[in-house]
């Protein structure tokens, strides 16, 4: 399950606290919307609830570790990931 459905399912439940800064922006923006869910109120409308959880899923993206050389799957050209690169 993926952290922005956890944070969903933490913030439908009412006895879940607020969630701390070490979790991610896609935990925390489902968490959002589970209270909004459990409250039977929306902070924004769908495209913009949308919109929300692309940034939370790109700034959690962002903060990752890039990988590294060693870490391109095999047959792939070490430089750009190109199998099909000379």
């Amino acid at each position: 399950m993926d952290e922005m459905m956890l944070g969903y399912f933490d913030g439908f439940d009412p006895d879940s606290p607020s969630p701390s800064e070490n979790r991610t922006h896609s935990y925390k923006h489902g968490f959002a919307n589970g209270r909004d869910d459990l409250k039977h109120k929306p902070r924004a409308p769908a495209s913009k609830l949308r919109e929300m959880a692309d940034k939370a899923r790109f700034a959690d993206a962002a903060k990752e570790k890039p990988p590294t050389l060693e870490s391109k799957p095999e047959g792939t050209n070490k430089v750009d990931g190109n199998p099909f690169s000379p």
